[in-house]
């Protein structure tokens, strides 16, 4: 069992909210590594949003801390694995967690700087970078016609991609042509058609960038770019293998995605995580 934490992306969209502040959020994962541990949380840290204290109830007497207590300390610990995208992200995921998983897509110079941003981070907060355990958020479509590759993954690849330019702006360090193509993304991103197949933000996404951002093709082309991802040091691929829009032509198309992928590419090492 994994906790997977991120800072709201569609989820908080659909409640007319943007993805956490970066404050709340990294409390948030400092409360939650303390609860998960049998530590106490003190009450006064949980006012600090804009909660009003318990103690404006005019009880008596309060706590000074929230502890959930553990039943069996003989049972590990459920780790708690941050989904990161930019760099400010990655610090607070490596300072308040050993689990980082990345979500910059299959782009190896990305993932081996985001791979150098969690060790910095946590060795500045003298932790021991060597604890950290990586993984990433990797969009993963095989078909032998790559056209039909490419339409399965549309979807998915705007989905991850969006969160390089989550505010209209692409991060430092993506390259000038894949920062407009992002940019171009987030500007024409419609929550209103989200996961959609067919939406027409998909279409900012040029083939130059896809086919860097996410892994497309053929399965021999698609095991050996997730190989090539094993040896920057990630311990875990968590691959995003297409959407269903419902219709029978595209439910055809993402069940031979999905059996090209089982059958050619995930003869991997156990460790790869397969979402669906």
């Amino acid at each position: 069992v994994v906790i997977g934490v991120g800072r709201g992306d569609a989820c908080l969209a659909q409640l007319g909210l943007a993805p956490a502040p970066l404050g709340p959020f990294d409390r948030f994962l400092d409360h939650l590594a303390k609860y998960l541990t049998g530590v106490s949380v003190p009450l006064g840290e949980l006012a600090a949003d804009g909660y009003r204290p318990v103690s404006d109830m005019g009880v008596a007497e309060v706590p000074e801390g929230s502890t959930l207590q553990r039943l069996d300390d003989s049972v590990p610990v459920v780790p708690v694995d941050v989904a990161a995208t930019g760099p400010k992200v990655i610090g607070i995921g490596a300072r308040r967690s050993r689990h980082v998983s990345f979500t910059v897509g299959a782009d190896e110079e990305r993932i081996r700087k985001a791979i150098e941003t969690a060790r910095a981070a946590r060795e500045t907060a003298g932790l021991n970078p060597d604890e950290l355990s990586f993984g990433a958020y990797v969009n993963v479509v095989c078909h032998d016609d790559i056209e039909v590759a490419r339409r399965v993954a549309a979807s998915g690849v705007s989905i991850f991609s969006r969160f390089s330019a989550m505010y209209g702006k692409a991060q430092a360090g993506v390259g000038a042509a894949a920062a407009a193509s992002l940019e171009k993304l987030s500007a024409a991103y419609d929550v209103r058609h989200h996961g959609e197949l067919d939406a027409g933000h998909n279409g900012a996404v040029d083939l130059d960038f896809m086919n860097r951002f996410a892994i497309v093709g053929s399965p021999g082309y698609c095991a050996e770019r997730l190989a090539r991802l094993e040896k920057l040091g990630l311990d875990r691929v968590v691959v995003m293998s297409g959407l269903d829009d419902g219709s029978a032509e595209t439910a055809r198309q993402v069940r031979e995605c999905r059996e090209a992928l089982d059958n050619g590419v995930l003869p991997l090492p156990a460790r790869h995580e397969v979402a669906r």
